[in-house]
């Protein structure tokens, strides 16, 4: 009760100053339609996350392209329509993150996924090499690895169950298997996610995700203060954080003795390294090769290293089990996939598929496109706008 009393009251002075200070941005937002607001608290949202979904796809349905909602002291305003969001997205004044995006930032700080402005141009130009085709391809293995660990997992999970066949979740599944693949690949360490789902390291990104989800459409917990000493989610969700942000600084601890006691240096060879010892680097030493030029601090490199732990596993896990959905509700579909994987791989399957038997997979990859295409993994992108845009 005490902390919809402090929102309300901290709530209302906003309110009043974002009237009196921004008065013409007023005026030109308050022209687009949308559903009604309870005062202080704004448009009345679900509590769910799914619900949330369908409210605003109803409200897209009822009020157009775009309509205004109102979340706590915020106004958002939701566009749909390509030619509303181009100017937007093809721009590079509005690159700002909406204020969402503020709850993901305890965790990642100011990473690429929310700088702005000359800080993410910096950061991309920098990180951008790091994302190469012959860098990627040098991981498949562990992605193969991985894969295999999930696929024996669910077999075990269909087995186990007794009589007729029944469904599954298999999201808990492939998010696991996702962790296991992402922090391998951008710390070179092994949490063993699917055999261990209870480590601390697992259960606190588990549960930050899921808290700063819902943070993002519940006004009265966007108060830090309020949010983190008064009620029992703060709490778990400030542990969390503490738990990720310790596991990260000892492996990146770890991982700069181990440099230096092999006589790791900043001169850029990786080039010329044998395909061996290439496998043997994680993103995290190409982040650590930046520092040693003076690009980045150790505190970059870490929310550097977190963005990719939240990005790699949460997203990729999403997009994997959309079209999961989309293949188990297309059995013709389905049948096509099974067919172009057979002839590519053949009868025997004793070895995992190379880079290039993957790229000869135009089907699986135009079917993966298209599930993206219809249930993308963000259904929203959120910008704040700095400077004046027609849409």
């Amino acid at each position: 009760m005490i902390q919809l009393l402090l929102f309300a009251f901290f709530a209302g002075c906003i309110y009043v100053c974002y009237r009196l200070t921004y008065p013409k941005q007023w005026r030109e937002i308050s022209v687009f339609p949308g559903p009604p607001n309870i005062p202080l608290l704004g448009t009345a949202v679900p509590s769910s996350q799914l619900d949330v979904t369908k409210s605003v796809q109803k409200w897209n349905r009822t009020y157009g392209s775009p309509f205004l909602m109102k979340l706590g002291p915020s106004y958002l305003l939701v566009a749909s329509k390509a030619e509303q969001i181009e100017p937007i997205l093809k721009g590079t004044t509005n690159i700002t993150k909406g204020g969402s995006y503020r709850f993901v930032e305890h965790w990642l700080g100011k990473g690429l996924l929310t700088s702005t402005n000359e800080q993410w141009h910096h950061q991309r130009k920098l990180l951008t090499p790091t994302f190469h085709y012959k860098i990627l391809q040098d991981f498949l293995h562990i992605m193969n690895e991985q894969s295999a660990v999930l696929v024996e997992r669910l077999r075990e999970r269909v087995k186990s169950q007794t009589g007729k066949p029944q469904p599954f979740d298999v999201c808990p599944y492939i998010t696991l298997c996702a962790l296991d693949i992402i922090c391998e690949t951008s710390m070179g360490k092994r949490i063993n996610a699917q055999s261990s789902p209870t480590s601390p390291y697992v259960q606190g990104i588990l549960e930050f995700t899921e808290v700063a989800t819902y943070r993002a459409t519940h006004p009265w917990t966007w108060s830090d203060y309020i949010f983190e000493n008064f009620s029992a989610m703060g709490r778990r969700f400030r542990q969390s954080l503490n738990t990720m942000h310790q596991f990260t600084k000892d492996v990146i601890k770890d991982r700069e003795a181990a440099r230096e006691a092999n006589g790791a240096t900043s001169k850029g060879d990786e080039p010329t390294m044998d395909s061996e010892i290439r496998k043997k680097r994680a993103l995290m030493d190409f982040l650590l090769d930046m520092k040693q030029k003076g690009d980045f601090s150790s505190q970059e490199v870490r929310e550097q290293v977190d963005t990719f732990m939240f990005e790699g596993h949460d997203t990729t896990a999403t997009g994997i089990e959309w079209s999961c959905y989309a293949f188990g509700r297309h059995p013709d579909i389905q049948l096509r996939l099974q067919e172009e994987i057979d002839s590519i791989l053949g009868p025997d399957r004793s070895d995992f598929p190379t880079a290039d038997q993957l790229n000869e997979m135009k089907y699986l990859e135009c079917c993966i496109k298209e599930s993206q295409r219809m249930y993308p993994p963000v259904p929203y992108i959120e910008r704040t706008i700095v400077e004046p845009v027609d849409i």
